[in-house]
């Protein structure tokens, strides 16, 4: 799957170096667990990987392009997405488990874990923790929000 830079190209994609590095083993496993999902709005996005480049120091600011931005926790962002409720039928079911499923994947690999919301109507999200190398690594998707 390939990686997409942002704006400002400060995330960039991971290489093979000598066999499997732990980033890349834990971005394949999040976007395995992110397939076929899409982020909910007046869109529907999907999750696409993405990791920060490390020879860039991190800051939320560095996302934004002088948007504003908001930063709140996995479980603001997906806490719909992951909810069961009495109407839903099998599809929707089956979505939330894969859902529950994306968010426990994402609290195995990743530590620190983020949200930061870019923009006011078309929002960039970028969820983004640190992998057992301190690697910043995470996903994104697109909102609209009218």
């Amino acid at each position: 799957m390939p990686f997409r830079r942002p704006r400002r190209g400060r995330i960039s994609p991971i290489r093979r170096k000598q066999g499997v590095s732990v980033a890349e083993t834990s971005v394949e496993k999040i976007t395995a667990a992110a397939n076929g999902l899409l982020m909910m709005s007046e869109t529907d996005a999907p999750f696409t990987p993405f990791a920060w480049d490390a020879a860039t120091p991190f800051s939320p600011e560095a996302l934004t392009n002088g948007q504003p931005i908001q930063t709140i926790s996995l479980e603001q962002f997906l806490g719909n997405a992951t909810t069961m409720q009495d109407w839903h039928g099998e599809a929707e079911k089956a979505t939330v488990s894969q859902f529950q499923q994306l968010v426990e994947v994402l609290k195995a690999e990743l530590t620190d874990i983020q949200v930061y919301r870019v923009g006011e109507i078309n929002i960039d999200a970028y969820i983004l923790g640190k992998d057992s190398a301190g690697n910043l690594i995470g996903l994104k998707t697109q909102l609209v929000e009218t």
